[in-house]
């Protein structure tokens, strides 16, 4: 089973025989359709069930000439829908399956951001036709599990002011040193020393959640999963209408990134509230406008 069926709202189906009635369920009273005729005469198909708000179960397969439906895989789905980043992302097929993911190269984050792709019929239907594709836009939803809430950090706003800004050049001097430039490549490097020293010795009288605000950063073998610690912008509660379990759906920010997410009640730990901050994994999924 999916390991983060319960940020959807499915903690108690542990079950196969259970799960199997649910994917079936989705297979014939789905919320959504999509499909692409393939050159073989068969069809690639994504049926979406809604179970709350934007939440639900996404079921890939394909319908053969005798209209005879075949599920290939199953995934917990939640859709975002503010966006995340402008920057250029590139969609590569995940090489077990017929699935793909994003690789997002923006420089607010300081790692590469590697997402699922939600809208695979949309990019398989125009593939053929483009020589390379671009997105314009990403929106980045995370499901989330072993969440912990925090306090915000204190922000005195001069110094926020003068932080907004030296993160402004920050950006400016990565995209050169991407470009080749040696010069910006020294100046980072210097920066970087100087901020470890920093770090370093507050450590030893601060708590590190104290001192860093916000970080999205890799987490385990799966590379579209992440640990993440993002401020809690807005925040509501909605309910799984096949289990009744409560669901948590947050947009954060994390390193001025804004990620939607959902978790299950029972997976976090503290009261959230705006302005408040929250740690988790979370993996990554997203709908690339193409």
């Amino acid at each position: 089973m999916h390991s983060y069926l319960s940020a959807v709202g499915f903690s108690e189906l542990k079950d196969k025989k259970e799960l199997t009635k649910l994917l079936k369920e989705t297979e014939e009273n789905p919320s959504s359709v999509e499909e692409i005729l393939l050159i073989d005469g068969s069809r690639k198909v994504e049926c979406v069930k809604y179970f709350a708000d934007r939440i639900g179960l996404m079921m890939r397969g394909e319908v053969d000439a005798d209209g005879i439906f075949s599920q290939e895989y199953y995934f917990p789905y939640f859709k975002a829908i503010k966006e995340s980043t402008k920057e250029d992302t590139n969609i590569e097929r995940v090489n077990d399956k017929d699935a793909y993911q994003c690789v997002c190269d923006d420089v607010r984050t300081g790692v590469p951001l590697i997402f699922y792709l939600q809208n695979m019929i949309e990019y398989l239907s125009i593939k053929g036709t483009e020589e390379k594709l671009k997105s314009n836009s990403a929106f980045i939803s995370a499901l989330g599990k072993n969440a912990t809430v925090l306090l915000p950090i204190e922000k005195d706003h001069k110094i926020e002011k003068t932080i907004a800004n030296k993160n402004s050049v920050r950006s400016d001097l990565i995209s050169a040193a991407r470009n080749g430039d040696q010069e910006a490549m020294e100046i980072l490097a210097i920066e970087d020393i100087d901020t470890y020293s920093v770090v370093l010795k507050r450590t030893k009288t601060e708590d590190i959640l104290s001192i860093v605000e916000t970080y999205i950063m890799p987490f385990g073998i799966q590379n579209d999963e992440y640990a993440i610690l993002g401020e809690i912008v807005e925040l509501y509660i909605c309910t799984n209408s096949h289990t009744n379990e409560e669901i948590y759906v947050m947009t954060l920010n994390c390193n001025e990134i804004s990620i939607d997410l959902c978790i299950n009640k029972k997976e976090l730990l503290g009261e959230p509230v705006v302005g408040r901050r929250i740690k988790a994994t979370a993996w990554f999924q997203g709908v690339v406008q193409l």
